[in-house]
């Protein structure tokens, strides 16, 4: 799988303390792939609540980064769940209905800081960053990111040329919406307040991710 590239791609992220957002920068070739290579595990979605969350496993020293400067990717092979429970979403990974990757990390040392000239946030790059667990997700912070045994020649979904949703794209409603996400709603709601919630969707999904990691 290719979990990550160079190609740019800023994420905003949501700071509790200063109650700003900034655009995070985690240059690739200052990833540490060392947990990668011991094994790290395959979550669900970055889900860490229980041993059910792990869908997989790195296949240790798999990990690193391939390419030319300007177009490099950090890849890794996996191994993923033979277990019925996990039948699922595996079954949907191999097929590639489930393309997108991600992956948990730990930043590492002081950010240096500059501002961004389009829109006056502060930019954060990170001179090293250590990824500790891959997961599939259904939408990725880099678009780019694909199992490469769906990337060429391949006629599934993950390959078939449809656009990829934006963030501020609307996924169609369920009929009912999981506790889980109530929750989740409820705390995004109590830390920022409804007004930006409603009026600053972007910072919203920064916080949402600054809730999730937490």
């Amino acid at each position: 799988v290719v979990f990550a590239t160079e190609a740019e791609h800023p994420v905003l992220k949501y700071d509790w303390r200063s109650d700003d957002v900034y655009i995070e920068r985690l240059p690739i070739e200052g990833m540490d792939l060392s947990d990668l290579n011991a094994g790290a595990s395959v979550l669900r979605a970055h889900s860490q609540g229980s041993l059910d969350d792990v869908i997989g496993a790195v296949i240790p020293g798999t990990a690193k980064i391939e390419g030319e400067p300007g177009s490099r990717e950090a890849v890794a092979r996996v191994r993923l769940s033979d277990q019925p429970s996990d039948a699922e979403t595996v079954a949907k990974i191999r097929s590639g209905i489930v393309g997108k990757w991600s992956y948990g990390y730990e930043r590492i040392g002081a950010p240096e800081t500059a501002k961004d000239k389009a829109t006056g946030r502060e930019i954060r790059t990170w001179a090293a960053h250590r990824p500790f667990e891959l997961s599939p997700v259904p939408v990725p912070a880099n678009g780019r990111t694909h199992t490469r045994s769906h990337a060429a020649g391949s006629e599934s979904p993950a390959n078939s040329g449809v656009r990829e949703m934006s963030k501020t794209t609307e996924a169609p409603a369920a009929p009912a919406t999981p506790a889980s996400v109530r929750d989740t709603a409820d705390a995004l709601r109590a830390e920022i307040g409804y007004a930006r919630l409603r009026d600053a969707p972007q910072e919203a999904l920064a916080l949402l991710d600054d809730l999730h990691a937490r």
